[in-house]
């Protein structure tokens, strides 16, 4: 109470004979009360004067404490400072909840805080040494790519200058050494760990950076040498595509650093769904994990309890851009889901209350965009969700979009054969890329695409849909010439023993073709109105038309009779054809 009080003189007496001291009073409350909660840590005993501060200050904050007068307490200068207390006190708080649950990112995240509030209380010495703070607990653990990119904060306060280093930071030889040497060193360090993490294109930017201040012959020689090698690895390193959960967190049970809000998660190397809701269920073993997003409740928001919702995500719209001309496969897989702020979560839903015997006739997507404050990967693993954005794809658009992908698919790998960049496992990825768009045709594929939207009753009724069924022809069309390729480059490269598995693909795209080139759109014709004197002309015909119609429709039963006779024997012969096949590739 002593020191609030004369904290409050300070104040007033700044107030009244020069504001530019309020800034400098601002600064070290910051430096002090951070250097004083340090100094103290979460878990010891607190000092029960600074804790007497602290309250005081709060109920200042609060406007409780007519210690502080109106006047004073109006001003812009002494309101900011106050912000500032108030931020202060939220973040110690939920930083000793965080440690208590020992929630790791939660207690990384609200460091990142503090170091960004640093910057902006223009205390750059404690701004520096909280992110070398960061950036070294990251490599004790070997998080190389967060210690990178904890390292990217330093770098970017960085300049190109001969000026001497002002600040003290431990970690980090800076004693004598100018601004430029600073940053090179930082950047050859942040360089080391982005390769460690695979992540090559970051660590050849860096080395960029660095060679556009090289002047020395020699020294730029030797980045070239450097670059090369790192060039290098990244074309010939596969690197797997990493997991991206959406997670949300329900519920007062939890914390306020994660209290309904959502997440995305980007996964751990080669981590799948499974294992990563195991984690997050031993994170939060009290809390009870929603099988979808349709679960959610908003009642759930203020329950006690705590509620977890966990969806696969895919990135979208990647930071790198279009890749060049020659970008190697590999780079440009992992490059689409790397340096990400979209990312899509779909869920699938049906209109009608009646099932359809025909699933996709009423197969609607529900893709949701969800936009991050961040890019992954960044510091911390995960980042927030900031926008949502809801768009429905309705049944044929769907399809369209399915069969878009599978081709997209197959013109890739023909691309890695025609580049002669291709080795038994892009054999086996040609495989199952056929085998997946010619056996989906053997289990009805085209022929259940045709019988849900290729018909009168669903163009009537789902007219905005029908208007879609030129492209998805045209993009069906583009599907053949893909399949005949990749036919003709299975059979000159498959081994003996999966010739059997060839034979069927060649039989069966056969009768895709078939199908296929014989889809047509049907012609649905509107009922206009006629006049009173067209019907009375038509009425003396009525008879004719009426046996005209019975011979037509028996014509047309004895001829679809005769279809589907058809297409049961061939049915019939390609399942004795599987069996056979099956029966030979397990003898082989």
């Amino acid at each position: 109470r002593w020191l609030a009080d004369i904290y409050y003189i300070c104040i007033r007496r700044a107030y009244f004979s020069d504001l530019s001291l309020l800034s400098l009073i601002r600064r070290r409350t910051v430096e002090a009360t951070v250097q004083l909660t340090k100094s103290h840590g979460t878990l010891a005993k607190r000092d029960t004067h600074f804790d007497a501060f602290l309250s005081r200050l709060k109920l200042c904050v609060s406007g409780l404490s007519d210690r502080w007068g109106v006047e004073i307490r109006q001003s812009s200068e002494v309101e900011g400072l106050l912000v500032d207390l108030e931020f202060l006190l939220r973040v110690f708080t939920d930083f000793e909840t965080a440690v208590v649950n020992q929630e790791e990112e939660d207690v990384t995240e609200l460091t990142i805080k503090l170091t960004r509030f640093m910057k902006l209380a223009k205390s750059y010495e404690l701004y520096y040494s909280f992110i070398t703070e960061i950036f070294q607990s990251f490599v004790e653990y070997g998080n190389w790519s967060q210690a990178a990119h904890a390292l990217l904060l330093f770098i970017s306060e960085l300049k190109w200058s001969n000026s001497l280093f002002p600040y003290e930071v431990k970690g980090l030889p800076l004693h004598g050494a100018t601004e430029s040497e600073i940053k090179t060193f930082c950047c050859f360090r942040a360089l080391n760990y982005f390769v460690k993490a695979k992540e090559f294109e970051r660590a050849l930017q860096l080395l960029d950076m660095v060679r556009s201040q090289e002047n020395d012959k020699s020294g730029t020689e030797m980045l070239d040498i450097k670059r090369k090698a790192i060039q290098q690895t990244m074309e010939e390193t596969e690197r797997y595509v990493p997991l991206f959960s959406y997670v949300g967190f329900y519920g007062v049970g939890f914390g306020r650093g994660l209290r309904n809000r959502e997440f995305v998660y980007r996964g751990h190397e080669l981590e799948r769904i499974v294992a990563f809701a195991q984690r997050m269920q031993n994170q939060f073993p009290r809390a009870k994990v929603l099988k979808t997003r349709s679960d959610f409740k908003e009642s759930m928001l203020t329950d006690s309890g705590q509620f977890v919702v966990i969806s696969t995500v895919t990135p979208e719209n990647s930071g790198w851009g279009e890749p060049t001309e020659g970008t190697k496969e590999n780079v440009k897989k992992f490059r689409e889901n790397d340096n990400v702020r979209n990312f899509v979560l779909k869920q699938t839903f049906r209109k009608e209350k009646e099932k359809f015997k025909n699933e996709f006739q009423d197969l609607w997507i529900r893709k949701t965009i969800l936009t991050t404050s961040d890019s992954l990967p960044g510091i911390l693993n995960r980042s927030e969700v900031i926008q949502k954005t809801d768009i429905v794809i309705g049944p044929v658009e769907n399809a369209i979009a399915t069969i878009a992908e599978k081709n997209q698919q197959l013109r890739d790998i023909l691309r890695l054969f025609a580049s002669k960049d291709y080795g038994p496992s892009q054999l086996d990825r040609l495989t199952r890329s056929l085998n997946g768009v010619i056996d989906a045709e053997v289990n009805g594929g085209v022929k259940k695409y045709q019988e849900a939207f290729f018909r009168e009753e669903y163009i009537k009724t789902q007219p905005h849909q029908a208007s879609f069924l030129p492209t998805f022809l045209a993009e069906l069309e583009q599907t053949l010439p893909l399949l005949e390729s990749g036919l003709e480059l299975h059979e000159e490269y498959c081994p003996a023993q999966m010739r059997p598995l060839h034979d069927k693909m060649l039989k069966f795209f056969e009768s895709m073709k078939e199908r296929v080139r014989g889809i047509t759109i049907p012609v649905v014709c509107e009922n206009n109105n006629k006049d009173e004197h067209d019907d009375s002309n038509n009425t003396s015909n009525d008879n004719d038309t009426k046996d005209n119609d019975n011979d037509k429709e028996e014509k047309e039963g004895e001829k679809e009779e005769e279809e589907k006779e058809q297409e049961k024997e061939q049915e019939k012969e390609e399942e004795e054809h599987i069996a056979k096949v099956d029966n030979d590739t397990n003898e082989l």
